[in-house]
């Protein structure tokens, strides 16, 4: 059973932690209840986890360099999982579910003699008690892709490039998704991993990235285990133009969008309208295409941020804080940038009234802060009837 991304959210925060040694001064009065008190083991042991929220902590040192698997064997009504980290507590993997059933599976590459830490506990339960088995696997004799990355083709000074004026400082955003490798070891063992597992599991290089295909190398140790070659391109865009503006471009000061701050000393962010507009994007070869935002499923960062996927890539529309008067809404694509106005006007006379009555209320509303309570109730009346004053 797959888990839900805030799982394997919350697994990796939990190492995160762990690299600042939290659980070191967090420690159970359980054995291996923290990172300084790690149970010793040596090959396949039997694992005991005592709360979810208090994980048991093993050292492992390996009398061999290569690749090892470390699988858990519990029952149908367990769920265990396991981080790997260094002897300075950083992160380097995990698994969840990557075994059979509930159980992980977790390959890795060990080098003799350094200490290893696997913090071990099972989703769920208060107490749990499950095999562990460590396995050599040795040196990878082979690697062949067995699925692409859905992404192979990469746009120079957007996707990579290089950092200012300093050749020997580049960057390349790659995306893995969907990448497989099918690895094979010395005793004929045979495991298939995902781009996750890649992603975490090697180490990746690559040259200054160039017009045309470039080599990316995933190494393991000090060997180069596999390459996958990629494409950059020119930016195909040359310029974008806002040909048609949103059906509105009209706000209100303070009622149509965030207001935050302090009474004497605010800022506001209007929550912009993109429905009704429409974008011209220029290409390098000559011909030209329009987006009518209406036509696309745009979803919000903000109320004041939006995405558009378009061609596999996001045209971002935003605006910042405002003000009374003329605003810049910023429109971008392909580090392309383009800007339209928006107007912001002042509350009348009577709108303002409902304002202060509305900042009276967040006053007493703000000394206990309940979501439920008359005060807040309050608040937002006077808020929304200051914008029916409007209409």
């Amino acid at each position: 059973m797959k888990k839900s991304m805030l799982k394997r959210t919350l697994a990796v925060l939990l190492a995160a932690v762990m690299a600042f040694s939290v659980f070191a001064v967090m420690g159970s009065a359980a054995p291996g209840g923290s990172f300084g008190e790690a149970i010793l083991v040596t090959g396949d042991f039997s694992a005991v986890t005592v709360a979810d929220d208090y994980p048991t902590f093993y050292k492992f040192v390996p009398n061999e360099t290569g690749w090892y698997e470390i699988y858990s064997e519990a029952d149908d009504n367990c769920d265990p999982y396991i981080n790997l980290l260094d002897s300075d507590g950083n992160y380097l993997a995990y698994s969840d579910d990557n075994g059979i059933d509930l159980n992980f599976y977790l390959p890795c590459y060990l080098t003799a003699g350094e200490t290893y830490y696997f913090l071990i506990r099972a989703f769920g339960l208060l107490a749990a008690e499950f095999d562990v088995k460590i396995g050599f696997l040795g040196a990878i004799q082979e690697a062949e892709i067995t699925s692409y990355p859905a992404k192979n083709t990469f746009i120079m000074d957007y996707d990579c490039g290089v950092y200012g004026d300093d050749d020997e400082d580049y960057y390349f955003h790659l995306s893995l998704y969907e990448l497989e490798v099918k690895l094979t070891f010395d005793g004929g063992k045979v495991i298939t991993l995902g781009s996750w597992e890649i992603y975490n599991k090697f180490e990746i290089s690559h040259d200054k990235p160039v017009i045309g295909t470039n080599e990316i190398r995933f190494k393991s140790g000090n060997e180069t285990v596999f390459t996958l070659d990629v494409e950059v391109i020119e930016n195909p865009v040359k310029s974008i133009e806002v040909v048609k503006l949103p059906d509105r471009t009209d706000y209100t000061y303070r009622l149509d969008g965030y207001t935050g701050g302090t009474l004497f000393n605010r800022y506001f962010q209007p929550y912009i309208f993109i429905s009704g507009m429409e974008i011209k994007i220029n290409y390098t070869n000559g011909t030209s295409e329009i987006v009518k935002v209406d036509d696309f499923d745009y979803y919000y960062w903000s109320d004041n941020n939006f995405y558009i996927e378009h061609n596999g890539y996001d045209i971002n529309i935003y605006v910042e804080s405002g003000t009374v008067g003329k605003n810049n809404v910023y429109v971008a694509y392909l580090g392309r940038y383009t800007t339209f106005e928006i107007n912001v006007v002042k509350p009348t006379i009577m709108q303002r009234f409902f304002l202060f009555l509305m900042d009276i209320a967040g006053v007493f509303r703000d000394i206990n802060y309940d979501q439920y309570s008359i005060w807040n109730r309050i608040y937002y009346l006077l808020r929304d009837t200051a914008r029916e004053i409007g209409r």
